[in-house]
């Protein structure tokens, strides 16, 4: 069973530490497929530079966790 910490450590990792990540890079770390991550990711709130939007990891793992009731 994973903990918040543990989705949030894992998605660090993936996005190299950085605050933001893809929802497809998500969909990857977490085993989702990618129509799956980017449902999830919806209201999350991202960067809005760049055109990708890059999601705040804080705001993903929380809705993760939620959804997995942890």
């Amino acid at each position: 069973q994973m903990t918040k910490t543990d989705i949030i450590r894992d998605l660090k990792d993936a996005a190299k530490g950085k605050m933001v990540i893809s929802a497809s890079k998500v969909a990857e770390v977490m085993g989702m497929r990618d129509a799956e991550a980017r449902k999830l990711c919806e209201g999350c709130h991202y960067d809005p530079r760049g055109k990708n939007k890059m999601y705040y990891i804080e705001d993903v793992s929380a809705k993760i966790a939620a959804r997995r009731r942890i």
